[in-house]
């Protein structure tokens, strides 16, 4: 798995303050309903966010034969190359009220990135991600192919296309 770097790190900042800033002060009741809480275990579509762009979608926009997509928790999704496992494309889908904020703190931080038209609420485009905006739902797809950086750019625009019309 690879780091945690860049914009997605302040991303994960962010996420983190928001879910501390609802932390500490109220009463004695509360402290203890929250000790008594029990976790939570995901229970829906584990594949859903393969559902955004199909495994046809992701071979159409980086010219190569993948793996059926492997979902997770129904927010992600890994296609690998069927040469190489460590090439892959991913897709992480999560909703929250504050996907707007984190999309405009995503986009401030990426280096040239390229806004596209067309493609849900607001998407770009930079390096090997992109990242779509429709409601409260944001998408990011990564293209690790090993192809030169055009080719990726140009995989990352089909599939941002595919994932604005299935989001």
């Amino acid at each position: 798995m690879e780091p945690v770097r860049g914009w997605r790190g302040l991303a994960l900042a962010l996420c983190l303050g928001v879910a501390l800033t609802g932390c500490g002060g109220g009463s004695g009741k509360d402290k203890k309903a929250a000790a008594k809480a029990t976790p939570t275990t995901f229970s829906g579509d584990a594949d859903k966010a393969c559902r955004l762009a199909t495994k046809s979608d992701v071979e159409a926009a980086i010219g190569s034969t993948v793996n059926p997509g492997l979902g997770s928790n129904g927010t992600l999704c890994r296609y690998e190359l069927t040469s190489s496992a460590a090439q892959f494309v991913s897709i992480e889908s999560n909703e929250s009220p504050q996907s707007s904020q984190i999309y405009d703190l995503l986009l401030s931080g990426a280096s040239g990135a390229e806004n596209l038209t067309g493609v849900g609420d607001r998407a770009f485009v930079a390096g090997t991600r992109a990242v779509v905006l429709r409601g409260p739902k944001l998408t990011t797809i990564t293209v690790s192919t090993g192809q030169p950086q055009a080719a990726v750019a140009a995989a990352l625009k089909k599939l941002a296309q595919a994932v604005g019309l299935h989001s």
